[in-house]
């Protein structure tokens, strides 16, 4: 039992420090592309972004049957 709460705790703090550095990296590779002269547009109205790729979407959905199932998932996930 004190074996799993060790392990259980180290997992917790592992997951913690993947978190921050993955949030240091991807701020890192953000600035890194401001200075090389990427625009980043975060006012993304994301409905219309579905709407317009949603062609795309089917279309891939259709010839990849997977990923329709990974797509249905994710959105189930979405609420």
């Amino acid at each position: 039992m004190q074996i799993e709460k060790l392990l259980t705790k180290a997992a917790l703090a592992s997951t913690q420090a993947h978190k921050e550095a993955w949030r240091t990296a991807i701020e890192e590779s953000i600035a890194d592309g401001k200075e090389m002269g990427v625009t980043y547009v975060e006012d993304v109205d994301r409905d219309a972004f579905r709407s317009a790729t949603q062609p795309l979407v089917d279309q891939y959905s259709h010839e990849h049957p997977r990923v329709a199932q990974i797509l249905r998932t994710i959105d189930s996930a979405r609420g």
